[in-house]
Order: C-alpha cells, then sequence, then structure tokens
C-alpha cells in the first residue's frame, strides 16, 4: 500500500531525526532536554513531521493496516522516550511526582504541541509550553 510506504520513509525520517538530536547529548539530563528539544522543532511552521502525520491520524480512522503502523510508530517514538526517562530516573535527573515520567502521555502531548504549532504557525509559542515542560519534569 503506497501510504504504508510513505508512513514507513516518516519513521525513518524521524529515527534520523531523533538520532540527531540524541547524538550530543553527554547526560541522562541532557538526553531528556534532546527529547525535547526534537518535539519543539517539530512544532516549527517549517517542519512538515507533524503535518504528515496528521494527515496519516486522518485516513488512518478508515484504514486499519494504517491505523496500525501509526499506532507501531506512536509506541517506538513513547518506547524511545521511555528509555530516555529510564536513564534520567537512575541519575536522579527527573522528579517523581511529576507526571510527565509517563512516556505515553509525555509523547502525546508532545504531538499534539506539535500540531497546534503547525496549525496556528508563528503565533504559537510551543517552546514555552515545552519549558513548562521541561522546568516540571526534571531537577536540576
Amino acid at each position: 500500500d503506497l501510504l504504508v510506504g510513505l508512513l514507513d520513509y516518516m519513521k525513518a525520517r524521524f529515527r534520523d531525526d531523533r538520532a540527531k538530536f540524541l547524538a550530543v547529548a553527554d547526560s541522562p539530563l541532557a538526553t531528556i532536554e534532546a527529547e525535547f528539544n526534537l518535539a519543539e522543532a517539530y512544532c516549527k511552521p517549517s517542519s512538515r513531521l507533524l503535518k504528515v502525520w496528521a494527515s496519516f491520524f486522518v485516513a488512518a480512522q478508515t484504514d486499519e493496516v494504517l491505523r496500525d503502523s501509526l499506532s507501531e510508530f506512536w509506541g517506538e517514538w513513547s518506547d524511545g522516550v521511555k528509555e530516555s526517562l529510564r536513564a534520567a530516573k537512575k541519575a536522579n535527573a527527573i522528579r517523581e511526582d511529576s507526571a510527565f515520567r509517563d512516556s505515553g502521555f509525555l509523547v502525546s502531548i508532545m504531538i499534539g504541541l506539535g500540531i497546534s504549532g503547525q496549525l496556528l504557525g508563528a503565533g504559537f509559542d510551543a517552546g514555552s509550553r515545552i519549558d513548562l515542560m521541561v522546568n516540571g519534569l526534571t531537577i536540576e
């Protein structure tokens, strides 16, 4: 299916983006910050990943194969963030009582912020919202 192939391409681009952002992280806290920086980059109007994601989301409502593939993408992102959170927790770099310690919750918010950023453009201040999340999660 053509759409599944395009979604696979989008996943590969995401993996490359994430690897680049995480490559500069030299500590568990820096890794968490890199996860947030990636999400913030996807909020920019010039970013296409979440524009494409939103299109796939709509198409997936009537296509089970596409829905499964998009769910796998969400799971991959969430699992990656979960590993970053685990490392940060071991390093005592994140707050025990933060709701953002749940990777699924965190990725869902990141996607929502990204889609909002795409919809609202330059008038949407994703950075300040992400800063609130970082401050609510990390111990510095």
